[in-house]
């Protein structure tokens, strides 16, 4: 689980529907729109990800860092680990 206050970057992204470039923990990356954030039944939190190939849900605990595609007051790049 990520700790609250980086949480809160990820709730930025969204809110403004920042785009994003997401690294994950296996060295793989994905870019798109961030949509919002969820709780799954199992208690898995997801990021919803609006990518060229239709919305993917990235698990929370997967994210290494993020990156904003563009130019924005809030962040520039976000380290999860």
């Amino acid at each position: 689980m990520i700790s609250c206050h980086l949480h809160d970057f990820i709730e930025i992204a969204c809110m403004y529907r920042y785009r994003v470039r997401l690294t994950l923990r296996d060295g793989s990356t994905l870019s798109g729109i961030a949509q919002d954030t969820a709780v799954e039944s199992n208690q898995r939190e997801v990021l919803k990800l609006e990518t060229a190939n239709g919305m993917v849900e990235i698990d929370q605990d997967d994210l290494e860092s993020m990156q904003a595609v563009d130019s924005n007051p809030h962040f520039s790049s976000v380290d999860f680990r």
